[in-house]
């Protein structure tokens, strides 16, 4: 394997690993500014929340709780492939080949979390035949 390639693909990796935390943290933002904004005209109108618009305020907390559990994994494994490209020595194959095994595994190790995440975080929300309420963390 070229090592300079290997780098500049783990380089490629890293920036779409950061566009894809910053998209993150922009959608988890406004999913918070959605609720309160919808709160506040709850409030304002002296209306009260029916079944219906709980579910709504679930459903966001939801989505809120799967973007954290995906950036908690994008994160792990970007932390990983940073530690290589900005420590690695420029014809250092052994340390590559050892650091791509490491990094396969802390992929594989992030991946079943967010997966647990993502079935935790759901509940009832997508899957009506858990009869589980919500939980939120």
């Amino acid at each position: 394997m070229n090592l300079q390639k290997a780098r500049c693909l783990l380089v490629s990796i890293l920036d779409v690993m950061k566009h894809t935390h910053h998209v993150q943290k922009s959608v988890s933002e406004l999913l918070e500014r959605s609720a309160f904004s919808f709160h506040q005209f709850l409030q304002e109108r002296g209306l009260s929340a029916d079944e219906n618009v709980l579910k709504a305020y679930q459903y966001q907390d939801v989505m809120k709780q799967q973007l954290i559990a995906i950036n908690n994994a994008v994160l792990m494994v970007q932390n990983s492939i940073e530690s290589y490209v900005y420590t690695q020595e420029e014809n250092d194959e052994e340390l590559l080949c050892d650091h791509l095994s490491t990094l396969l595994q802390e992929i594989k190790e992030s991946l079943d979390l967010a997966q647990k995440q993502h079935e935790d975080f759901t509940g009832n929300a997508l899957d009506v035949k858990h009869h589980k309420e919500i939980e939120f963390f």
